[in-house]
C-alpha cells in the first residue's frame, strides 16, 4: 500500500473498501501528489524551495511566475511608442502621448468620420471635374445682364 497524506487517507477510509495502493499511484498520475521531496524543487525564478502541490509547477508563488516572464520578454524597442503630445487629426482636442508613433486618431469614432470626408472629397472632386466647365457655363449665364434692345 502507498503513502498517504492525513487528508488522502482520511479520504480514502470514508470511501470503504477502496484499494489505497490505486488511489496513490492515481494521485500522483494525475498531479495532485507529487513524488519528488520538495528540497528538489527550486523555483525557476528565485530558487526558493516550491511548496506541495502540482509535480509540474516551476514557480513558488504567482509573483514569481509574473517576474519571470516579466524578465524573459524582449524589451521595447526605443521609440515604439510616442512620448510627444500630439492632437488627433479628426477633432484635434485629445492627447496621443503614449500610443503608437503612427496613430492618427483618438477613437474609432474620429478614424470613421475622417474616412467618410475623405470619400465624399473625393466624390465632390470627380463631380467637379466632369460637370464643373458646365456649371460655370450656366452660372455665367445666369449672372449676364440682359442686354438693353435698340430703339
Amino acid at each position: 500500500m502507498g503513502e498517504l497524506c492525513a487528508q488522502c487517507q482520511a479520504h480514502a477510509e470514508e470511501w470503504r473498501g477502496a484499494d489505497l495502493s490505486d488511489l496513490a499511484a492515481s494521485f500522483r498520475a494525475w498531479g495532485i501528489v507529487d513524488s519528488r521531496p520538495p528540497a528538489e524543487r527550486p523555483c525557476a525564478h528565485c530558487g526558493n524551495e516550491i511548496p506541495g502541490g502540482r509535480a509540474d509547477r516551476k514557480y513558488c508563488t504567482g509573483a514569481c511566475r509574473v517576474a519571470a516572464h516579466r524578465k524573459q520578454r524582449r524589451p521595447a524597442r526605443p521609440g515604439a511608442w510616442a512620448s510627444e503630445c500630439r492632437p488627433c487629426e479628426q477633432c484635434y482636442d485629445i492627447c496621443l502621448r503614449g500610443t503608437r508613433p503612427d496613430q492618427r486618431y483618438c477613437s474609432a469614432a474620429c478614424k470613421q468620420a475622417a474616412y467618410r470626408e475623405r470619400v465624399m472629397d473625393r466624390e465632390m472632386a470627380e463631380f467637379l471635374r466632369d460637370f464643373g466647365p458646365e456649371i460655370a457655363r450656366r452660372a455665367a449665364e445666369l449672372t449676364k445682364e440682359p442686354e438693353e434692345a435698340t430703339p
